[in-house]
């Protein structure tokens, strides 16, 4: 009972040194504009809120009130009650704006709501000491207990932030496919490769604890089932870290359906994600290309084209709306436009008889790396320009929709697996699996694309 501190006298502390992510270390302008990924409110990081280590029950306060009922000891008494006061602020229950957020999310207070989740709420009025990390980010207090705790949550949703999270320039990034497009695929494929991927451009990657867990969830190999598709509701993001030179980028990446963005119900709900990106990448099935329905049909690409609800440019001007309202404007977000499976239209023709993909093309080729380690500008135009004449030949409504709606667009074909899936059965039902190991082809180009307009490589 000794060791409680009303608050009284807080220390301030510098932690040890640590090997800090590199770049953006002294800005500390960045730090008092911190923007919540789930909520967006935006907030100082001594404004942060923490979740308490120390935490009481009420069956724990129950047994304490009966105990000072029947203590006589006037000093044990006080005691005592020093220590139910305290055990009031630090009471493990329901925390009500956290199942406000998830309720108005997914419709369920108590998704994502274990034990943990209801531990009181505390920040640096209430600490005994605030620790610092070398360049003066707030990083973790003591709570009246002389208990440390660094896990670090927002003070307006309640959900908790990545460690330094805020530390370093935040992006947006939202990738939205519909169902079948390959979305979840292509994502697992994405995150799991961009260590050796980056490398290729200059840059390096420190994967957070989410996206550590995203990957262990998200494994992909010859005969092992492939990821399920994103369900329409609220999927937490990913975080990463993407380091070039002196600048780091802390990206954070959602996974969106695209049915939730043609979905007027759901925009309401989902538009904010949208909205706050900083770029767009879009999937797109070539089974919605409806020229290429009869080509397709002996091979896995499921056609979707038919139901209005699917169709990218339904999602694409909910895309813009998100971002303009009602207005006409083009927005300038980048959007990279990317069509997926790319290894099915290899061995398709058009009207004419001629390869849909011309043979000498970069899209049946995996992305060349610079000498200089610089964006393959040449081959990003060879891949757009042969894109863009497909899109223009079997789907034009689809680049009519674009170029009315983005001014910093670009075409891009990749194949998650780059090899042909077959149909598994075990105790859980039906579903599908690489037939051999996976070899993506050209997954990290739209990737790419999007780090060079943000200006982080050349």
């Amino acid at each position: 009972m000794g060791l409680w501190n009303r608050g009284k006298d807080k220390n301030k502390h510098v932690a040890a040194p640590f090997i800090n992510s590199g770049g953006n270390r002294n800005d500390e302008s960045l730090w008092e504009h911190i923007k919540c990924p789930y909520c967006f409110e935006e907030f100082s990081h001594r404004d942060v809120a923490f979740r308490s280590e120390t935490g009481f029950s009420e069956e724990f306060l129950n047994e304490k009130n009966m105990e000072y009922e029947r203590e006589e000891d006037e000093s044990k008494k006080r005691g005592l009650q020093t220590l139910i006061e305290n055990a009031r602020s630090y009471l493990i229950q329901p925390d009500k704006t956290y199942q406000s957020f998830w309720s108005e999310m997914v419709g369920d207070p108590n998704y994502e709501n274990d034990e943990y989740c209801q531990r009181p709420v505390i920040d640096i009025s209430t600490a005994i000491e605030e620790i610092y990390d070398p360049d003066g980010f707030l990083e973790a207090i003591k709570d009246r207990a002389g208990k440390r705790t660094d896990r670090r949550i927002c003070p307006y949703c309640h959900n908790l932030l990545p460690r330094f999270y805020g530390k370093n320039e935040i992006k947006f990034m939202s990738v939205i496919g519909i169902t079948s497009s390959g979305k979840t695929v292509y994502l697992s494929q994405l995150v799991e490769n961009l260590e050796s991927d980056l490398d290729k451009v200059g840059c390096s990657i420190i994967y957070s604890k989410e996206a550590t867990e995203f990957r262990k969830h998200h494994i992909i190999k010859r005969g092992y089932p492939l990821p399920v598709g994103t369900v329409v509701r609220f999927v937490p993001p990913i975080y990463f870290t993407v380091q070039k030179n002196q600048r780091n980028i802390t990206l954070v990446t959602y996974d969106i359906a695209g049915e939730a963005c043609a979905d007027a119900d759901y925009i309401v709900t989902y538009g904010k994600f949208i909205k706050n990106s900083d770029s767009i990448m879009m999937l797109i099935d070539p089974g919605q290309f409806k020229g290429l329905h009869a080509a397709l049909e002996n091979t896995t690409v499921q056609m979707s084209a038919d139901d209005e609800k699917a169709s990218p440019t339904t999602v694409i001007s909910a895309v813009h709306s998100a971002f303009m309202g009602v207005s006409n404007e083009k927005s300038n977000v980048p959007l990279a436009a990317v069509i997926s499976k790319s290894d099915v239209l290899m061995n398709l023709t058009d009207n004419a008889g001629d390869p849909l993909i011309p043979f000498q093309s970069h899209v049946r080729q995996d992305l060349t790396q610079m000498m200089d380690k610089s964006f393959n500008e040449m081959e990003y135009r060879n891949v757009n320009a042969d894109i863009t004449s497909m899109v223009m030949t079997q789907f034009p409504a689809l680049h009519t929709t674009i170029i009315n709606n983005f001014t910093r667009y670009g075409y891009f074909a990749v194949s998650a697996l780059g090899c042909d899936v077959m149909e598994i059965s075990d105790s859980t039902g039906a579903s599908w699996a690489p037939v051999s190991d996976p070899i993506p082809l050209r997954i990290e180009e739209p990737f790419f694309w999007i780090l060079k307009e943000w200006g982080m490589i050349d």
